[in-house]
């Protein structure tokens, strides 16, 4: 008996090293910093990420879900843009933008930094945002939208997750 829980314990063993290999740690992935990113750009996104929600709709992205686009082509950006005639060239070969959304039930989240980290097979990013001390926490449901500008990275999976600056995560509110 004891023969066959060594060799199911090893198998077990063998199996979660496996998976750990698979989804090996490469290291962070820094944002472009912002004196660095290209003036039309900064200027679309100023408009969409600190605009409110009519402006977004102006600039054409609809993001009520909540999403995370990984981008490494215009031919991908300007499909979730359709109906715009206006969208800032982005130098592809160069850079690598990641856009999303999530919908949270304060109002009163502030959006403050992305952090990636790459994985082996996918990247996973932290979207931190802040909330002032003792603030009433309303029921509304808000969109927050994000982006970042990245040198040009390989396409993996990605995972978004909302935090607070201490590490809290946040719960998302599903569509109905």
């Amino acid at each position: 008996m004891k023969k066959y829980i060594f060799i199911l314990l090893a198998a077990m063993a063998f199996v979660a090293c496996s998976e750990d290999e698979e989804n090996e740690l490469i290291g962070p992935v820094a944002e472009i910093p912002a004196d660095e990113v290209p003036d039309n750009i900064k200027t679309y996104f100023g408009n969409y990420i600190d605009g409110d929600y009519e402006a977004r709709h102006k600039v054409g992205l609809d993001l009520e879900e909540n999403t995370c686009y990984f981008i490494n082509s215009m031919d991908e950006f300007s499909r979730l843009q359709e109906d715009m005639h206006f969208y800032p060239e982005i130098n592809f070969m160069k850079y690598t933008l990641i856009m999303g959304s999530f919908r949270l039930h304060n109002l009163q989240y502030h959006f403050e930094k992305l952090e990636m980290t790459e994985y082996e097979d996918h990247y996973l990013l932290n979207v931190y945002f802040s909330s002032p001390e003792n603030a009433p926490y309303p029921t509304a449901v808000k969109t927050f939208p994000y982006w970042g500008l990245y040198p040009r990275l390989q396409q993996k999976a990605i995972k978004a997750t909302p935090l607070l600056m201490d590490g809290t995560v946040l719960s998302v509110v599903e569509s109905e």
